[in-house]
């Protein structure tokens, strides 16, 4: 299971928050997903943050914001790699889609989850699902392999499910 992962579980003990809020934007009405981060004052972490462009500092609220895409995901944990975290359910949908990198590594799932989810999409088709309903489904079963990618499924407690599931 990926370290920064495993961090984020620990909620309580977070010395960061990464979660994402929904902003209007300055010059326009449009609203517009942005990954924020809080933690106490460091100033390493402030100039490597300033690094990252689009950033927004939000003095009422003590957090950074970031535009919401996968580089500038990857680079705020790479940033945080030594800190407990506590990451925003939808942002760790993104960081376990398949295609979030740490250490340099892409995470891909094995060819044998690739087959099980290519079936169920084929299962979802004949059952009529729609796209978009696939779409999601098969998203948040990838997230969970992924989550604990080192383990075969059938081996998991209902703990660690329920754990999960709960996180």
């Amino acid at each position: 299971m990926n370290t920064a992962l495993k961090r984020s579980l620990e909620k309580d003990e977070a010395d960061v928050k990464i979660f994402l809020v929904d902003a209007v934007g300055e010059h326009s009405t449009k609203v517009e997903q942005r990954i924020c981060v809080s933690f106490g004052y460091n100033e390493e972490y402030i100039t490597e943050l300033k690094k990252i462009p689009g950033r927004k500092w939000h003095p009422n609220d003590k957090r950074w914001s970031f535009p919401y895409n996968i580089e500038n995901a990857e680079r705020i944990i790479k940033i945080f790699k030594n800190q407990k975290l506590n990451i925003d359910t939808k942002l760790t949908l993104l960081i376990s889609s398949g295609e979030m990198k740490y250490d340099g590594v892409v995470k891909q799932l094995d060819e044998a989850v690739n087959n099980d989810l290519r079936e169920l999409k084929q299962l979802m088709r004949l059952k009529n699902y729609s796209n978009k309903t696939i779409k999601s489904y098969t998203s948040c079963i990838r997230a969970f392999f992924q989550f604990y990618n080192d383990r075969n499924p059938i081996e998991l407690s209902a703990h660690e499910i329920k754990s999960y599931l709960l996180y």
